[in-house]
């Protein structure tokens, strides 16, 4: 993750959307792509979650930028920068006509009455220089929803390394059922990219202190993503 967040602060031309809410916040962000998609997540007032951004260009090159829970107005947190694969970037991809209709009809939103509040989403496609965006919490438009689930769970990913790399650091025995609580979601496809937090999965494989049940699912999670496991060699089964 270290790795992940110093190529981040260094490539900063991948484009991120200037939003109405976030130019109130003083978050300003510049240099929108010319050609890919953006989400831009604002979680309920009493939720405790983080907002973030995920900006895709055409090139796969991902940029995450995080804001702080406890102060959401205060600068962007955690900068991550990975490559996504063709499968997810093809998804993401695939609600630009839904949103160009539904931008053009006033119908991102729901009309539906007593739908649960899950934070407000802005999806954002760009092309050519264009931008064209819609702003719901749930959509009636099956296609956009599906998006938004990829996105969160892009982010879910993300958010699950942050945590995974606090324990390694500081609480190894956590680490167990954190890794679980991974393995889990990522079975449920609610946690996917797993190349995102490559390396933060791969220092726990390295950690001999760390327990080996820990070791070998980190190991799987990565081998089950494509990803080469480096210097391991499993130890005898055990949970």
């Amino acid at each position: 993750m270290r790795a992940l967040l110093a190529i981040s602060h260094i490539v900063l031309s991948l484009a991120l959307p200037i939003s109405a809410q976030q130019a109130a916040k003083g978050k300003v962000l510049t240099d929108a792509p010319s050609d890919g998609v953006s989400f831009d997540f604002t979680p309920r007032a009493d939720a405790r979650q983080s907002s973030y951004i995920i900006a895709v260009p055409v090139d796969g090159l991902t940029r995450y930028i995080e804001f702080p829970v406890d102060d959401p107005n205060g600068p962007a947190a955690h900068p991550v920068l990975f490559k996504i694969s063709d499968r997810t970037l093809q998804r993401l991809m695939s609600s630009y006509a839904d949103v160009y209709r539904d931008a053009a009809q006033g119908k991102c939103e729901t009309h539906l009455k007593g739908i649960a509040s899950t934070g407000k989403k802005l999806l954002t496609y760009y092309r050519d220089g264009h931008s064209l965006g819609c702003t719901f919490d749930y959509a009636d438009d099956a296609t956009l929803n599906g998006v938004a689930d990829a996105f969160e769970s892009i982010a879910s990913t993300l958010q699950f390394g942050e945590r995974l790399q606090h324990d390694l650091r500081y609480d190894r025995l956590g680490l167990d059922a954190e890794i679980d609580a991974l393995l889990e979601e990522n079975s449920a496809g609610r946690a996917i990219e797993m190349q995102s937090i490559a390396t933060t999965l791969q220092a726990i494989i390295d950690d001999d202190r760390v327990l080996e049940r820990v070791r070998r699912k980190a190991a799987h999670l990565l081998e089950s993503a494509g990803i080469p496991v480096k210097n391991y060699m499993p130890g005898p089964s055990a949970r």
